[in-house]
C-alpha cells in the first residue's frame, strides 16, 4: 500500500488560483475598508452609541461576506486539485492520497505529490 502527500496550505498559497484567490480578497477588503472609514469617522464625530453599534454591525457582516468568499474560493480551489490528484494519483501507483498538515508528523519527502499538483493546477 502506497500513500501519498499533498500539502493543502501550499496548494493555496502557492498556485495561480489560490494567489488569485488571495489578492480578491484583499480588493474586497481594501474596497469595504474605503466603504468604512467615513462611517467610523461620522460615528466617532457623533459620538452616539447607536452610530457605533451600526458601523460595528456594517463590520462584521462585510467580514462574513470575505468569509463566506474565502471558503468558496478554497472549496473552488482544492475541487480542481481534487481532479488533478485523481489523475496524478494512480500515475503515481498510490492508493491513498493524504493532506497535509492534518496530524501527519513525519513522511518520506518523495510521497509528497504537492510540487506535481501544483504544476498541474497553473497549467490550467
Amino acid at each position: 500500500m502506497k500513500i501519498a502527500l499533498v500539502d493543502a496550505v501550499r496548494l493555496l498559497d502557492q498556485s495561480q488560483l489560490g494567489i488569485a484567490g488571495a489578492k480578491r480578497l484583499e480588493e474586497l477588503f481594501h474596497a469595504q475598508q474605503r466603504e468604512l472609514a467615513p462611517l467610523i469617522a461620522q460615528a466617532q464625530k457623533a459620538k452616539r452609541p447607536a452610530e457605533s453599534q451600526k458601523v460595528e454591525e456594517k463590520a462584521r457582516a462585510q467580514e462574513q461576506e470575505r468569509e463566506k468568499l474565502r471558503a468558496e474560493l478554497r472549496e473552488q480551489l482544492l475541487a480542481k486539485a481534487r481532479a488533478v490528484i485523481d489523475t496524478i494519483a494512480p500515475a503515481a501507483g498510490v492508493d491513498f492520497v493524504m493532506a497535509q498538515p492534518q496530524v501527519l508528523l513525519w513522511a518520506k519527502p518523495e510521497l509528497d505529490l504537492t510540487d506535481r499538483v501544483l504544476a498541474a493546477l497553473d497549467k490550467g
